[in-house]
């Protein structure tokens, strides 16, 4: 959560020099090269490769991502943060919508804090709603199936040979759409190097496989609702860097957010049923 609600910084910088594109092909080449060495050595990895729920769950990464990069482009860090944190909303009603069973009452009271956090955080920034407001928002709509479909399929997915998988699925069509990108020079400095590796190898190498073992144990709806902290800690270090101002909005919704994500981690029971999850 923490190394995501830093990357809105970073990617956003890094358009600057890189196109929406390009950028997401170095970030996922950089995520490949470290996940593949250890999946090809582990033996459940030929029968991921064959899993089409792998190579799905590839997919509505990649969808998610591009939406978000390319909102970046004109949305500030702050806004796509806050905006990609709205998956929270989307979660309950989609579970609720193709398992036909009502999440708990708890969750509902995360749902809410957090939303109401939300509102109060983005009441604390200032400048017009943009473009790439939007492709936030249909952002957090794609995160929010990939949180579900990850609810479906971690536990019996083996956790790195999943990881590479998807990197490489999404490595895959970032090469084909590249083409169609404006074109642009390739840029190679120390900073963009590093950029690349803060959200090639911290950003989706390491925190995406952090949230595929997590969903093996929380639940869709509670990882959404822990995720939405994201903007929490886009704003502190956006405030850190001068880029926003600290308001009583912001402090608001942070501490709403905070017990959002502390009630979403009560002991619940699905509605309507008796037995503990």
């Amino acid at each position: 959560m923490s190394i995501w609600g830093g990357s809105f910084v970073v990617v956003k910088d890094s358009l600057d020099d890189l196109t929406s594109f390009q950028l997401l092909v170095l970030r996922f080449l950089a995520a490949t090269i470290v996940l593949l060495p250890f999946a090809i050595r582990r033996p459940q990895f030929r029968a991921t490769v064959s899993r089409w729920e792998a190579w799905l769950l590839g997919v509505t990464l990649f969808a998610g991502l591009v939406l978000q990069t390319t909102g970046l482009a004109t949305a500030s860090p702050g806004h796509s943060a806050l905006l990609t944190s709205l998956s929270v909303v989307f979660v309950p009603f989609l579970y609720w919508l193709i398992s036909a069973k009502r999440p708990a009452a708890p969750e509902w009271v995360a749902v809410a804090l957090c939303l109401t956090g939300l509102l109060l955080v983005y009441s604390g920034f200032q400048g017009e709603v943009r473009v790439g407001d939007g492709l936030s928002l249909l952002c957090a709509l794609a995160f929010a199936v990939y949180l579900l479909l990850l609810d479906r399929t971690s536990r019996s997915l083996d956790l790195i040979s999943a990881m590479a998988v998807q990197c490489i699925v999404c490595l895959l069509l970032s090469l084909l759409v590249l083409p169609l990108d404006q074109p642009a020079s390739w840029q190679s400095d120390s900073s963009m190097l590093l950029a690349v590796l803060y959200v090639g190898v911290l950003a989706t190498a390491v925190a995406f496989s952090l949230q595929l073992f997590a969903q093996r144990t929380l639940g869709a709806v509670e990882s959404a609702v822990i995720l939405a902290l994201e903007p929490a800690v886009a704003t502190v270090l956006s405030i850190a860097l001068g880029r926003d101002e600290l308001t009583a909005g912001l402090v608001a919704g942070t501490c709403l957010l905070l017990a959002g994500a502390i009630v979403s981690q009560r002991p619940m029971r699905p509605s309507g049923d008796d037995d503990p999850r």
